[in-house]
């Protein structure tokens, strides 16, 4: 070639991945929202230790709202929810709890966690899923293990957070299961005391949840469970 360079080529392939550039997003499929609505038995709750007696705070009022890849079907089914999680087509979930709604069988104790948690300022306990992948090895029946990482807020404080979830199918939708062990402190709780101080509650709480997502027709968003 003489030393010489053609030019033509490399210009060709110079406009070809200007022209990907900037139409790049054009080829990403674009989020929509994954209709489905919580069945009874979905519920979130906490337990703990105190220097008196370990306690439970539940909460049914969750709500969940999932998007999913838009050139994927909406699901019709458990088994088209699954498979879409499977396919790792699920692309957000937010799960939303009102303080106010983790209740345990003490109405001091009840106060005292509304008070740590600062729910006049920050009504709602937060996460929002960014991805997740499907965990390798051997699973039960037609469970999936589930890695997802996301943020979680709790008290106007906002940690990156990543959970060991479970799902498996049911007659009309998928279970959702799992928990994560946490320090309210990290959330900059106060852990609260009660008669004095007599009764001290502990740093570490646990956070469990079990919800039942039913997928639903487009159109229909997905709702509070009041069970």
């Amino acid at each position: 070639m003489n030393g010489r360079v053609t030019w033509k080529p490399i210009a060709v392939l110079g406009v070809f991945a200007a022209f990907l550039s900037l139409h790049s997003g054009a080829f990403a499929a674009e989020p929509a929202r994954l209709a489905t609505t919580l069945g009874p038995g979905s519920v979130l709750w906490l337990d703990g230790t105190s220097t008196m007696h370990d306690f439970e705070s539940r909460s049914k009022e969750v709500s969940v709202e999932l998007l999913r890849v838009s050139d994927v079907a909406q699901p019709a089914n458990a088994a088209g929810l699954m498979a879409l999680i499977r396919s790792s087509g699920v692309l957000e979930v937010q799960v939303q709890v009102p303080v106010v709604s983790l209740l345990s069988d003490k109405e001091a104790l009840d106060k005292n966690l509304r008070k740590a948690m600062k729910a006049e300022q920050h009504a709602n306990v937060h996460f929002v899923l960014k991805k997740y992948s499907i965990a390798p090895g051997p699973v039960a029946g037609d469970t999936v293990a589930i890695n997802a990482d996301g943020l979680l807020t709790v008290a106007g404080q906002e940690r990156p957070i990543t959970l060991v979830a479970r799902a498996y199918p049911a007659a009309e939708g998928v279970w959702l299961e799992g928990s994560e062990k946490l320090l309210m402190s990290e959330y900059g709780i106060k852990p609260p005391k009660m008669f004095l101080g007599t009764l001290k509650v502990h740093d570490p709480i646990t956070i469990h949840y079990r919800l039942f997502l039913i997928p639903k027709g487009e159109g229909m968003a997905s709702s509070p469970v009041h069970n």
